[in-house]
């Protein structure tokens, strides 16, 4: 993939007609090529080396600064969702490591909607998600779950004008690594920030999330 040029990787199971090692150099060249897109800052380390049998679905939009293509953006998500195995001993050591665990349903937390993080875009669908791109004191961003594909029944919100993925209730939070540097080379570097983001204007977050009750685990990356 050429540099800074604007991709959208979804793999979804029952749509496959590719052979296993095809999938398989597309998972990893996604990871590969977020990861150097993003200056090496973000890692994703935690995501499986293989693409796991039980994955229900994956998707990366990595950053990207094309100054011809006005749609754009330095901000970008990684997730992969999968059926939670029990007693998985790596993502015992994954929770163990977390800096912080949230309840996703918690009115507290700090909600990164890569959508709509330049406020030049506030007339973006994605925008009505009010919730979003707001500062906690003493929180890290997490990413906006409803904006991933779980695979089931949609939420149409029609004041999103956009279907919206059910989170299960006990989604488990677990951040593994934040910063709010700026990552960005001085000409990707334009977008303008709401304020609201405060000493978050830029950054990057990754971890894993969890529900028990649906056996749901999801590795995820966010950048912006």
């Amino acid at each position: 993939m050429e540099y800074g040029k604007f991709y959208v990787l979804i793999i979804i199971l029952f749509l496959l007609g590719c052979q296993p090692k095809q999938v398989e150099y597309s998972y990893n060249k996604a990871i590969e090529d977020f990861v150097k897109e993003t200056n090496y800052q973000i890692s994703l380390t935690h995501f499986p080396k293989n693409l796991p049998k039980e994955f229900v679905n994956f998707s990366a939009i990595p950053p990207s600064c094309f100054s011809d293509y006005p749609y754009t953006s330095t901000s970008g998500e990684i997730y992969l969702i999968t059926k939670l195995i029990t007693n998985d001993t790596k993502i015992d050591s994954l929770k163990s490591k977390a800096l912080k665990i949230y309840d996703y349903y918690s009115n507290n937390n700090f909600i990164i909607n890569i959508y709509n993080i330049d406020i030049k875009k506030t007339t973006d669908t994605f925008a009505c998600l009010h919730k979003c791109n707001k500062y906690i004191s003493g929180r890290y961003p997490i990413p906006c779950f409803e904006l991933f594909d779980f695979g089931g029944k949609k939420l149409n919100n029609k004041k999103c004008k956009l279907s919206l993925s059910k989170v299960p209730g006990d989604l488990k939070v677990y951040v593994l690594r934040a910063n709010n540097k700026i990552i960005w080379k001085e000409k990707c570097n334009k977008e303008k920030r709401p304020e609201s983001l405060k000493q978050w204007k830029h950054g990057f977050s990754e971890g894993i999330a969890i529900s028990e009750k649906e056996k749901i685990l999801v590795y995820w990356g966010i950048v912006w």
